[in-house]
Order: C-alpha cells, then sequence, then structure tokens
C-alpha cells in the first residue's frame, strides 16, 4: 500500500490552507471544498467518503484536483498520487471551465497554473507550468449531439439490411445488457463504416464551441466542404485578445524579439482603427497565430478525415492540438464510431480537401509558374459547357425557380485561378460549394521571400493613407521573422504563424454554372468584402463572355433575387430594372 502521509496537513501549512479554496473534478463534476479550513485535500476527500485506504492511489490518478487563490486570481490544478500533471489535465480542466467560472468568479486575468504552487515538496522536485490567462486559454466544447450518437448510426445502418425501422431498432439495442449491446455495435461498424459505408459516419453530427485558437487553425478547420461554420469576424480583432506561439518559439532565443513584433503589430492595427482605417483592412497585417473564435458542426466521417489531414507534417502543432480534441472529446460519446476499423481511415475514401498546409503542391505551382503575365485578379483555365445554355433556360431556372433547371446548371463548369490574400481566402474557402485547390502557404512564403512586393496585398484605403510607408515596414519585418525563425530551426509549421493575413495564396476555384449566379451574386454585391468582390467581378466578366446569356444573371445577388436580402440596400436592382 502506499503511503500518502505526505499529503496530510501540517501545522506550518494552516495559513496557506486557510488561503486557498480546494476543488476537485469527480465524474466530469466540480466539487468545491470547504472555505478556511486547515485540511488537506486528501483528508477533506476521506471525509466526504470518496477516498479511502483501498482506493486512494487509483483516485486520485483518475480526477483532477487542486485550489483557487482568491488573493492572488490564481487557479492551480493536477492529477497524481502526488502534485503531477498529464497532458490531459488542462483541455479536461478547460471542458468545465464554466463551472470553475461560476464557482470561484474567475475572470480574464485568472492565471491558470498546473502543478503545486511551490516545488519540491518533501525532497520531490515535481513540475510547475504556466498555462496562460483564462482570456488566451484554448477551450474546445462540444456543444450539441445526438443522444446516443454511436447507437443512432449503428440503427442506421442495421436497418439497411433489415425490415424493422431505425427507431424500432434503437429500441431493441437500448434493452440489451450493456456489454452485449457496445459488443453488437462495435461489430456492426467494423463492418459497415469499417469498410468504407462513410454515409454510417454521417448520421451522426458534433457541434463544437471552440474559444481562442489562432488563426491558423481555423484555416485548418475551414478546409474540408462538408464542414460547416460560424467563424468570428477577424474584424474584431482587439490588443488585448492575444496571441498564441508554440513552445518551440517560446523556448527560442528569437522568442522576445517575436513577441516584440506581433505586440508592434496590435498596437498598429489599433492606430489605424482609430484613424479610420476599416477593421477588414487593417487586419491584413495581423498574424496568423491571432486568437479567434469559431463554432463548427462536422459528422462522424469529416471529423476522421479532418483528424488524419491534420496528422499531416505541415499542419502547425496549434492546429493539430485543436482536432486531437475534438476527436477525444467526440470519442468519450462514441468510442467505437471513431476507431480505426481500416478503410473509415482510407484517405482516398474521402472527398478530398484543399491543403493549404500541405508542403508543397506541385501541381498548383506549375499553373502559378504558367499563369498570363499582368496584375489580374483571376485567370481564367478552362472551361466546360456541355450543353446549349440560351436566355430561356436561366430565365426558366431564376425567375421561375425551376430547381431541375438550376440543378442542370451544376454541370457547366468554370476553372479560375486567383491570387489572394490570406484573410481573402479564409472566406474563400467557407464558400463550400466552390471546389479549391490551394497553393501551399510554404511555397507562397519563399515566393513572397523573393517577391515581396507582388506576394503581399495592401488595401487600398492604407495604400491611400499615412501608413501606406509603415504598414509595408511591418510586412516585410514579419516576412524576414519567418526567415529568421526558419534559419534558427524552428520548424516550418511553427513559424508560419508569423506571416502576415497580407500574404497572397493562389487558390484554383472551380464554379459551376449555378455557382455562376448564386455565389458570384453574393460575392459582386457592394456589401461583400472590396478583395473578394474585385476577384468575383472578373470571374463574372470571363462567364459572361464564355456564355452570354449569363449577362443578365451572373450578377450582384439583388437582379437573382429580384430585391435586395441586405440590410444596407444600395439600389442596384432598381437601376437595372428601369
Amino acid at each position: 500500500m502506499v503511503n500518502l502521509d505526505f499529503l496530510k496537513s501540517r501545522p506550518e501549512d494552516d495559513t496557506f490552507h486557510r488561503g486557498r479554496i480546494m476543488f476537485c473534478l469527480i465524474d466530469g463534476g466540480l466539487k468545491v471544498g470547504p472555505l478556511n479550513t486547515p485540511e488537506s485535500h486528501i483528508e477533506w476527500f476521506r471525509r466526504e467518503g470518496w477516498l479511502n485506504d483501498e482506493n486512494a492511489v487509483n483516485f486520485l490518478k483518475a480526477n483532477i484536483r487542486g485550489f483557487y487563490l482568491p488573493g492572488a486570481n490564481k487557479l492551480y490544478a493536477y492529477r497524481s498520487a502526488g502534485f503531477g500533471f498529464d497532458e490531459r489535465v488542462l483541455p479536461d480542466l478547460m471542458e468545465e471551465i464554466d463551472d470553475f467560472q461560476q464557482a470561484f468568479g474567475l475572470n480574464g486575468e485568472t492565471e491558470i497554473r498546473l502543478g503545486p504552487k511551490d516545488s519540491p515538496i518533501h525532497g520531490v522536485d515535481y513540475p510547475q507550468m504556466f498555462a496562460g490567462k483564462l482570456k488566451e486559454m484554448l477551450r474546445v466544447k462540444l456543444l450539441d449531439i445526438a443522444d446516443d450518437p454511436q447507437l443512432v448510426s449503428v440503427a442506421g445502418a442495421l436497418s439497411c439490411f433489415e425490415e424493422k425501422s431505425s427507431i424500432r431498432l434503437m429500441e431493441e439495442l437500448s434493452v440489451l445488457p450493456e456489454d452485449q449491446r457496445f459488443k453488437r455495435e462495435r461489430a456492426v461498424l467494423k463492418n459497415s463504416f469499417g469498410r468504407g459505408h462513410g454515409s454510417i459516419g454521417d448520421q451522426s453530427s458534433f457541434v463544437f464551441s471552440i474559444e481562442n485558437l489562432p488563426r491558423a487553425a481555423t484555416l485548418q478547420l475551414c478546409l474540408p466542404e462538408y464542414l460547416a461554420h460560424l467563424q468570428q469576424s477577424l474584424r474584431r480583432a482587439r490588443a488585448d485578445r492575444g496571441y498564441y506561439l508554440p513552445e518551440v518559439i517560446k523556448r527560442s532565443p528569437l522568442k522576445i524579439r517575436v513577441e516584440k513584433i506581433i505586440s508592434e503589430i496590435f498596437e498598429f492595427y489599433e492606430r489605424m482603427s482609430r484613424a479610420g482605417i476599416p477593421g477588414e483592412d487593417a487586419r491584413f497585417l495581423l498574424p496568423l497565430y491571432t486568437r479567434t473564435n469559431i463554432q463548427t458542426i462536422v459528422g462522424a466521417r469529416e471529423l476522421c478525415h479532418l483528424w488524419l489531414m491534420s496528422q499531416d507534417a505541415g499542419v502547425p502543432s496549434a492546429a493539430k492540438s485543436v482536432v486531437d480534441e475534438m476527436m477525444y472529446q467526440a470519442k468519450k460519446k462514441a468510442p467505437d464510431l471513431f476507431e480505426d476499423f481500416g478503410f473509415n481511415y482510407e484517405r482516398l475514401s474521402w472527398y478530398p480537401s484543399s491543403q493549404l498546409f500541405a508542403l508543397a503542391n506541385e501541381t498548383v505551382s506549375r499553373l502559378v509558374n504558367r499563369r498570363q503575365p499582368g496584375n489580374q485578379k483571376a485567370f481564367l483555365l478552362g472551361c466546360v459547357v456541355p450543353f446549349e445554355v440560351t436566355p430561356e433556360v436561366l430565365q426558366r431556372a431564376v425567375k421561375e425557380r425551376n430547381e431541375a433547371e438550376l440543378a442542370n446548371l451544376k454541370h457547366i463548369h468554370f476553372e479560375f485561378l486567383a491570387p489572394m490574400s490570406l484573410a481573402c481566402f479564409h472566406q474563400a474557402t467557407r464558400q463550400r460549394t466552390w471546389n479549391h485547390s490551394v497553393e501551399s502557404i510554404y511555397d507562397a512564403a519563399r515566393e513572397a521571400l523573393l517577391h515581396p512586393e507582388s506576394r503581399m496585398v495592401i488595401p487600398p484605403s492604407i495604400e491611400n493613407s499615412e501608413f501606406a510607408s509603415e504598414y509595408r515596414r511591418i510586412q516585410f519585418a514579419l516576412l524576414s521573422l519567418y526567415q529568421e525563425l526558419l534559419n534558427r530551426n524552428i520548424p516550418s509549421n511553427e513559424a508560419v504563424g508569423v506571416l502576415p493575413h497580407s500574404l497572397i495564396v493562389y487558390d484554383w476555384i472551380h464554379i459551376n454554372g449555378w455557382n455562376a449566379i448564386h455565389s458570384i451574386g453574393k460575392r459582386t454585391c457592394t456589401e461583400a468584402q472590396w478583395e473578394i468582390r474585385a476577384i468575383a467581378r472578373k470571374m463574372a466578366r470571363d462567364i459572361k463572355e464564355i456564355v452570354p446569356a449569363f449577362k443578365e444573371w451572373a450578377e450582384p445577388q439583388c437582379i437573382t433575387y429580384g430585391r435586395c436580402p441586405e440590410v444596407k440596400d444600395c439600389g442596384y436592382y432598381k437601376k437595372k430594372q428601369s
């Protein structure tokens, strides 16, 4: 039996113990200890009946415990038979942080620390880690799922082969003894989802709210076309929002230089905003390590896809850790649904995603090198028009809302190569009805180091302001910083986060005939962001030239709908009708 006497309270600990508030997370629920007590955790646990001589070590290894210091506004957490912590303590703590905020009145300035307050203790040197202030902490929270996502998918799979409906099969499975039910579910998933029948994984959806992740991570999340997102606008960035830095940069000799430059950028952002530069333009200089929030909904099939592609070498560790946590939380709810049975993790079985963080993309690089000279917003690569598109066809499709004809338009294909800032790409890639293949960000960065002026976007509102020269100076400083990090052997997937949103990447976009009306209409509207609006207008001109019948309809969205859907009506459709 392990001797845990060193965890008991001692007279010299009395003042410290009375000044802290103990807590323990048991089965995901927060338990708060008594106030002004000289007790230690182990004495509190014994008194409550949670811990005894037989289960003590296992209990301490299984449950996070710690304390809050109200005067210092610091929260300490650990999980072990001593005062150690594992890699799950921080994410498990953040899952339940709402309860901590309510119990202790935590605020954005609260410091989260892992391990004991002081070390060594009784001759043992315990690790200590400052995780960050609460306002900076990454948090992944699974918001919503079916009551039992694994059961839903299994019942749906069985209903494909049995006379009974899925609800009847769910009822039958639910009354089985737990071990029999889980054995049955695992067998069904192994022989269906695990053999490449991906639609079974689509029967369950997982909604995640994710706080304080860097924009580099949201770029990764938004690449697969079968995920949907509600993304916090970068226009809402504030200097006090903070930024993320990976551990490898924090430990490098360049840490102070990186922090100084990024802090300078946030201060410059604030100065431009106060001077009247629109937020959507001031944001272009913000680095990819700027923190943001996002809500994402994903099915099991695409979460498997997202997870596997996030293990690739070029993906920033911040993006990988976010997706790892999403998978961890989903797997807790449906373990066998995410088991690797083979074909449910077969890359060829998924609808391929664009790969911004691929170490290279040779085909797109060749297209970029073959592009026509000039400062075009989009280059037409080719088109396929397999049937005669007449004005009458489009009239039926749009005016009569004829969905059969609208569906036919999906078989018209236009291919464009569009240079755009990363800020613009973040919008474009969320246009899920466009198919994307994107230049590797590492190829784009190499080109920017050689030809910075042609690989960076400066918004017109800044170009025509007193901030233009300083904008350029800081932009080049970020490129130089990226190169310095590489020279100091910082891996490219970690250095990439210092690159600004103004960096240009080439997006190879497929737009079908329906999108020539729908998404072109959205993106040519005067309310659309200026950069993507300019790209969409160039696409619209090319489409109209190739298929003249689109001249009336590859227009801002008010023309398609016959009325303006925006709060601010510019009156364009009224002018066209007069």
